[in-house]
């Protein structure tokens, strides 16, 4: 049987360098003095150049993500369908949340962006999460949550892009919950509130393909085989 090489939820972007199969043998050498030079079969060599080109990727986004804390004001302001939304990032190293036996797991840093309904913060953050391939290379794995401020958080499981029925429901409960509004009142914004979550969905990519861009490139899946095998390719620009 064969398996994957990377898991993802929405999209599979894979750093740059971190691959056997596209480790470019023949222009590394070029770089270097002969005695320094590699051969196909320099193996440890070969993983320490990309393990090293991992942890640079990884470190500059932690520091990226980092940057709005040395600022005065962490927040930046975004005017989405007429909505005002507030957006920040921040760096993190938890490698317990998404750990995965086969694929890893360590949350990199978290995307956060909030607008107001009937003056109750409506908040969603973006889990920006590193993984190791199965058999070779690494990729950015994304994971989305949704709360307001009288919630705990909602993990948005296999939800498609920018359907939120689900979470509609779920911040729909909460303000009922906590008394802004009846359920009937509050159902006649659905629309209102699917708005706003595609507001703040489209702000947190913005952010994060800021944040992964200068490292990663998006692939997609070609073929998948009864086997578990599966193909990949990359993506047109």
């Amino acid at each position: 049987m064969g398996t994957s090489n990377f898991l993802y939820n929405h999209k599979l972007d894979v750093i740059s360098g971190t691959s056997f199969s596209t480790f470019d043998l023949e222009a590394y050498n070029k770089e270097m003095d002969e005695e320094d030079r590699l051969k196909a079969d320099d193996y440890e060599a070969i993983g320490d150049i990309l393990h090293w080109n991992c942890e640079n990727a990884v470190d500059d986004i932690r520091y990226r993500a980092d940057e709005p804390y040395r600022e005065r004001d962490p927040w930046r302001r975004h005017r989405i369908d007429g909505f005002q939304i507030l957006s920040t990032t921040d760096a993190s190293e938890d490698k317990s949340e998404y750990m995965t036996r086969c694929f890893g797991g360590t949350r990199i840093a978290t995307l956060t962006a909030e607008t107001l309904f009937w003056g109750v913060k409506i908040c969603m953050e973006l889990d920006v999460i590193l993984r190791c391939g199965y058999y070779d290379g690494n990729n950015i794995d994304q994971e989305f949550r949704i709360f307001t401020e009288y919630s705990n958080y909602s993990i948005l499981e296999g939800y498609e892009m920018s359907s939120f029925d689900e979470a509609i429901d779920y911040v729909i409960t909460e303000l009922e919950d906590a008394d802004i509004a009846t359920y009937r009142q509050l159902c006649t914004h659905r629309k209102g509130i699917n708005r706003r979550l595609c507001a703040l969905e489209q702000v947190l990519w913005e952010r994060y393909e800021e944040l992964i861009s200068p490292w990663c490139e998006q692939y997609q899946v070609f073929a998948r085989f009864s086997n578990g095998e599966t193909w990949y390719n990359r993506t047109a620009a």
